[in-house]
């Protein structure tokens, strides 16, 4: 975690840690360095956030187990309970995730440390490849992103196995709580968990290794990706935005990967196959269409791109 803090010129006395704290395993353990790194670095307590969604029976009892666990370890606690809200076909798992995000956004730290691990990784990068995902999806959890205001979101533990952090916690006599959801077969990530990767593993011992460093590979590849979409927006730019010309006169792979870049400059998801095709068939032909795309509007008036936010 030391590491990763210098990394982002935080590994200093004045630093204000928040930990995203659930009280499971990864959090706790994850709690549990943060308190040890602050101690070293003469900082303040970190600030161990719960929140609070309401979506397991017992969700009650982890905030007392959570707020006794931040308070024996020298942690600040913060409760935070949210409305999960979700949209169109978006699952409970997703419109969660977007709820804990935006809790995280507004928490006033320097960073925001998660403890997803290396088997998290393994099953994001095999679900998506499932789903017949491109670069971005392949690349899994990045283990750096910034959050609004251009603090780190970091995630110190993707490097590493859940066998080892089970084994740091045991070691340091911790406490943690178990999410029944996680057993639950009816959730496609739990069965490709509890069910798909043990197969694969008996075959293909190296399989979780091997799968993370696709991940790695995979995030290269899009950074390339995204530089070279930076490099055809400016030069199809002028004073008044990108010129769709730009998607008419391109080869068909560098128009797709610029319409993906300018997607994600707004910080909507990627469309999928055909969604984007008929994206850039509306882009290039003439009028000025109106396509809506994760609540905002795709469209093009004098020529250039807009990306509009809803009103």
């Amino acid at each position: 975690m030391l590491a990763a803090l210098e990394a982002e010129g935080l590994a200093h006395g004045r630093v204000q840690l928040a930990v995203g704290f659930s009280g499971g395993l990864d959090s706790t353990a994850l709690l549990h360095v943060a308190c040890r790194v602050a101690d070293e670095l003469e900082a303040p307590s970190p600030l161990a956030v719960h929140v609070h969604h309401g979506l397991q029976d017992v969700a009650e009892s982890w905030v007392h187990h959570c707020e006794r666990v931040a308070t024996g370890l020298g942690a600040a606690f913060m409760l935070q309970r949210v409305t999960v809200k979700r949209d169109g076909g978006e699952s409970p798992e997703s419109a969660a995730r977007d709820a804990r995000m935006k809790v995280f956004a507004a928490v006033d730290a320097d960073a925001v440390l998660l403890g997803h691990h290396r088997d998290d990784q393994v099953e994001t990068v095999l679900f998506n490849a499932l789903r017949g995902t491109g670069l971005a999806g392949l690349s899994g959890i990045p283990q750096v992103r910034a959050l609004p205001g251009g603090r780190p979101l970091l995630r110190p533990f993707l490097g590493l196995p859940r066998t080892q952090l089970r084994a740091y916690a045991m070691a340091h006599e911790l406490t943690w709580v178990e999410d029944p959801s996680n057993d639950h077969g009816g959730i496609r990530r739990n069965h490709l968990r509890n069910a798909v990767l043990p197969l694969v593993e008996e075959q293909i011992p190296q399989a979780r290794p091997a799968l993370a460093r696709l991940a790695d590979h995979a995030a290269e590849a899009q950074q390339i990706a995204s530089d070279l979409a930076d490099l055809d927006a400016e030069r199809w730019s002028d004073a008044r935005g990108l010129r769709c010309r730009a998607f008419a006169e391109l080869p068909p792979h560098r128009a797709r990967n610029l319409l993906r870049g300018q997607l994600a400059l707004a910080g909507l998801r990627m469309p999928d196959a055909a969604r984007l095709e008929e994206m850039l068939r509306q882009l290039r032909g003439t009028g000025r269409p109106e396509i809506l795309h994760d609540g905002w509007t795709v469209t093009r008036r004098a020529g250039r791109l807009l990306i509009l936010p809803p009103q």
